[in-house]
């Protein structure tokens, strides 16, 4: 249940009780849905009087405070917070809820069990004919989110020991190739404190030779997204001569939104092997990867082994199964008018559109550039035409904010043709008499002019 609804809610029967409704009773519209929202709402929604004792509240504060309806009624507000936080309420309850603007702050509720319930309450005071009336509110708990975020610290914490103890020079940048932190051992490599750091670029900290190998190998890396390494010849800050096997790669979010990029230098001015085996560890590393980066959905090497599994299990049940091939179209006007980081993000915006129509057994993976294959265990060619098509007027219908080459924001929207391939108990087909159907009704769908769905029949 969305709070903001509730208050913007609340705040359109304040303005009807100032005109239409001088005698102090809502509509019986509005009664009902306030009715259905309390009842409903997993939220705790309370109605309080002036000096913060309870009118009303949610069923739902029943559950979260351990405390029954019948005893929080009539109950004042502070019996709920700890003493050390008394004042703070007081305070809004004196003061700055009688702005009569809605006021959002964090408290610690105390449950009848004597445990902390951290919410979030968002509040308002609601006024008939100017006078102030009453107190809505509603509080969330966010008890979940703040052990969430303390842990994050905790791991924030552990990582930046774990990057300090390593025995590597360790940095990372944005994508514009501006530093945001360091390790101590790159603070003694160039001198300065990591403070200083962060802001500056490789111009600001490097001779012009090392800066030109670096601004040509992080190109590649944002071009390609693959991780790059090269090897320079620097002098640190102690004057002495090292030779620097530099290794970067791009840092993503869970959806495959690009951060900027992590480098550790490694001296390798005696360790001469290290260079070939971090390229075998590269090389592994890749090779056992079965997420693709970019989009955050399956490689098509992982996809296909899964797809075996299924089409046997297929065989033993003697169920159906059917796969989805998508193909954006003009793929490469996308990279040419807008560049090779806007396809990055058409490809990631068009990935994450298929998995949100996929069930979460369904497969989904990039076989290719610009190309997807999905499979669908136990779905017929119809519904798999079906939910190909819904993808396909989603995506038509979808706004992509892009920047041009002359930096302006722009709204693109990119379409993508598909073909649908099915196997039963009555048609069994091996892996690649699926892939090749598929293919097939891709391509009839591209030959007949693009943003639709085919099959062969």
């Amino acid at each position: 249940m969305d709070w903001k609804f509730i208050l913007k809610r609340s705040a359109i029967v304040c303005k009807k009780e100032k005109s239409s409704l001088s005698s102090g009773l809502l509509s019986p519209d509005d009664c009902s849905l306030y009715k259905e929202l309390l009842t409903n709402a997993r939220d705790i929604i309370y109605k309080l009087d002036l000096q913060g004792n309870f009118l009303e509240v949610s069923p739902a504060t029943e559950e979260l405070t351990g405390y029954r309806l019948a005893e929080l009624i009539g109950m004042n507000i502070k019996e709920l917070i700890a003493h050390d936080k008394a004042d703070q309420i007081e305070e809004i309850l004196t003061s700055k809820i009688f702005s009569q603007e809605p006021i959002r702050f964090e408290l610690d509720l105390i449950t009848n069990k004597s445990e902390i319930l951290a919410v979030e309450i968002n509040s308002t005071l609601v006024c008939r004919t100017d006078k102030p009336c009453y107190i809505l509110g509603i509080a969330r708990d966010i008890s979940k989110h703040k052990l969430m975020a303390r842990q994050l610290a905790e791991q924030r914490a552990l990582l930046n020991s774990l990057v300090n103890s390593m025995p590597d020079i360790v940095f990372y940048k944005d994508t514009e190739g501006h530093y945001l932190g360091c390790n101590r051992d790159f603070e003694i490599l160039v001198g300065k404190r990591e403070s200083e750091i962060v802001g500056l670029t490789d111009a600001e900290l490097f001779p012009p030779e090392v800066v030109s190998l670096y601004t040509k190998q992080e190109k590649i890396l944002l071009e390609t997204k693959k991780p790059q390494r090269v090897e320079v010849y620097l002098v640190d800050s102690n004057n002495r001569p090292c030779f620097y096997d530099t290794m970067k790669t791009l840092f993503t979010g869970p959806k495959g939104e690009e951060f900027g990029l992590i480098g550790v230098n490694r001296d390798i001015t005696e360790l001469v092997n290290a260079k070939l085996e971090a390229e075998i560890a590269r090389d592994e590393a890749e090779h056992l990867a079965s997420t693709d980066f970019l989009t955050g959905v399956m490689t098509r090497r992982a996809l296909i082994q899964r797809l075996e599994g299924e089409i046997n299990r297929a065989r033993r049940e003697g169920t159906v199964l059917s796969m989805i091939f998508a193909d954006i179209d003009h793929f490469k006007k996308v990279n040419d008018s807008y560049g090779h980081q806007a396809g990055d993000k058409v490809l990631q915006i068009v990935a994450q559109l298929f998995k949100s129509r996929c069930r979460s057994y369904d497969l989904i993976g990039r076989s290719g550039g610009e190309e997807f294959m999905i499979c669908l265990p136990g779905a017929s060619k119809q519904r798999a035409f079906k939910i190909a098509e819904e993808m396909r007027i989603a995506l038509h219908a979808t706004s992509i904010e892009l920047f041009n080459n002359t930096k302006q924001k722009v709204s693109a929207r990119v379409t993508a043709s598909f073909g649908v391939s099915s196997m039963s108990e009555h048609d069994i087909k091996e892996i690649d008499d699926l892939i090749r159907e598929g293919d097939s009704s891709l391509y009839k769908a591209k030959e007949l002019g693009r943003n639709r769905v085919c099959s062969i029949e």
